[in-house]
């Protein structure tokens, strides 16, 4: 706990004991406590887990295109499995997906589902988990701000924006950087 109560407060400014608690101290007095050096240093980091949230939601994206055109591809039909289009014989036997209307054989089946429904739900997982790693709401800062620009500087300003405009004059940080 000392190591990192020496990187943030000078032992003048904020003395440490153990009846101060790191709940009394605001993280906006930690961040004016920061140098330049250990400030351009989490700015980076930021912008980093910016840029790794931007690039998981640009894949998640991709996926869900084209998980689509699956979809649309493999229509139900009769007679034959959606997916491999072989025959119904007495081996191959018809099972019908408890999601969707689609007759599959048993190589493409999995736990009951067709391979379109096994797939959405795989992408619903990982969209939930998205959802966990960027908890904002779509008319907040993060999340709408994230699907318009993918250049690194947008990465660093956004960074440098999000997290310390709620802590003072964000004019005045990013005039000194």
């Amino acid at each position: 706990m000392a190591m990192v109560h020496d990187l943030f407060f000078d032992s003048e400014e904020v003395p440490f004991t153990h009846e101060t608690s790191f709940q009394e101290i605001s993280l906006g007095k930690c961040l004016e406590l920061l140098n330049e050096e250990q400030l351009s240093q989490l700015i980076n980091v930021v912008a980093e887990d910016y840029q790794l949230k931007y690039d998981l939601f640009r894949q998640i994206q991709k996926q869900s295109v084209a998980l689509e055109e699956f979809g649309k591809l493999h229509q139900p039909r009769s007679g034959s499995c959606a997916f491999c289009w072989q025959a119904f014989r007495i081996f191959r036997r018809e099972i019908i997906c408890n999601e969707c209307p689609r007759n599959v054989c048993n190589r493409c089946e999995s736990k009951g589902l067709c391979k379109y429904c096994h797939e959405m739900r795989i992408l619903s997982y990982k969209k939930a988990e998205l959802g966990i790693l960027v908890p904002f709401e779509k008319d907040l800062f993060g999340y709408c701000k994230m699907i318009t620009l993918g250049d690194p500087l947008a990465f660093q300003l956004r960074a440098t924006l999000g997290e310390f405009s709620r802590f003072g004059s964000v004019f005045e940080f990013i005039s000194t950087t």
